[in-house]
């Protein structure tokens, strides 16, 4: 299948998710971003062990459906170093992506594999707040996250929603941060859960100085959204 790309706006779109794609681990598939593509629409997605992004964004022409696998980095670098031109083509055949700008003429092997589902969590809870009130609260506590790999629980920073009031508390076991902010309106929430220290410096690299962040503990994953931030929550209770 054949489909075209504004290059500006798929530069855009790679520099949202494009950290995750580019870390080392031991999943095999992380080091891969995902393409799937429709008539309208080009859905990229990188993920680790811990976290999930992807963004959704207009395709300029498609003749069909499908996705294709291949190396974050390839893939990426490729992209950035292609020669200055509006449009970029794309072909899908037998697992190769074929990418054309201009004189050069790329080709990029996939991979062969399935990206892990993400792990379902039970409620269809949603909280929104200010994108600036949020990040700004990481900016108050993330210095206090510990940094050790083996206490996960210290790993990461706790965020505590109760009515129309929302914390954010990290410690690394001998300094404490603690930040709250009241909510714009009173919700039914009363809930806590820990997040890991690279989702919660991820999500900050993300977020803008307006416009609403929505956060949800959800059973299935909203596909309708065009900026999606999944991240694993630690288990503190066990």
């Amino acid at each position: 299948m054949k489909f075209q790309i504004e290059k500006s706006r798929l530069l855009n779109n790679i520099q949202k998710i494009k950290t995750i794609g580019l870390e080392s681990s031991s999943l095999p598939i992380s080091s891969n971003v995902r393409l799937e593509i429709t008539k309208t629409k080009v859905k990229l997605t990188t993920i680790n062990s811990n976290i999930v992004m992807w963004t959704t964004f207009k395709v300029d022409n498609s003749d069909g459906v499908g996705e294709i696998k291949v190396p974050a980095k390839t893939f990426f670098e490729l992209v950035k170093k292609l020669p200055k031109t509006k449009i970029i083509d794309f072909n899908i055949d037998k697992q190769v992506l074929t990418i054309k700008a201009g004189k050069v003429n790329q080709k990029i092997k996939g991979f062969d594999g399935e990206f892990p589902t993400t792990d379902k969590l039970p409620s269809p809870d949603t909280l929104s707040l200010d994108q600036k009130t949020l990040k700004e609260m990481i900016n108050l506590t993330d210095f206090a996250m510990a940094i050790d790999d083996s206490r996960p629980i210290l790993n990461g920073a706790l965020i505590k929603v109760i009515t129309d009031k929302v914390s954010i508390i990290a410690t690394d076991g001998r300094r404490l941060a603690m930040v709250e902010r009241t909510l714009d309106e009173v919700t039914e929430w009363n809930k806590d859960f820990i997040v890991s220290g690279q989702a919660i410096r991820e999500l900050k690299s993300v977020l803008s100085e307006e416009g609403k962040v929505t956060i949800k503990i959800v059973g299935h994953i909203d596909s309708k959204a065009n900026a999606i931030f999944i991240a694993k929550a630690v288990n503190h209770y066990a």
